[in-house]
């Protein structure tokens, strides 16, 4: 799921985060952290925008280079054992920063949300 050019539509819904970043912790990892780096494995070569909410967020080195290259603010978050690297943008802005990336010849993978906050329990 690399993506394009190509804009997303808005949400037809209000995305509100139905997850928690230190919900219940299996080997060390929160269940947000283990979905991301399955993830992250499938495309080692792309910067992975990970929604959660209202942002699409990025962490590990990833989130090192949207922070140097959207000039965003790099800061860190608790997801098990230690603190992650994150960066994030607003999903209203995607269109602007995934253009950034592109142009600078970054490839980028996104992770959209699938079920609306509230229809599932846990990951």
């Amino acid at each position: 799921m690399v993506a394009s050019n190509i804009p997303l539509p808005s949400p037809p819904f209000p995305f509100r985060p139905a997850f928690r970043y230190n919900s219940v912790v299996k080997d060390g990892m929160t269940p947000i952290r283990q979905q991301y780096l399955r993830i992250k494995r499938q495309y080692p070569e792309a910067i992975v925008l990970f929604r959660l909410g209202d942002f699409y967020e990025t962490f590990d080195e990833d989130a090192k280079i949207a922070s140097r290259e959207l000039e965003i603010v790099l800061t860190s978050r608790e997801m098990g054992k230690g603190k992650v690297p994150l960066a994030g943008i607003p999903y209203h802005a995607l269109d602007n920063y995934l253009a950034r990336l592109i142009n600078r010849g970054y490839k980028v993978a996104i992770c959209e949300q699938m079920a609306k906050p509230g229809e599932t329990k846990g990951m």
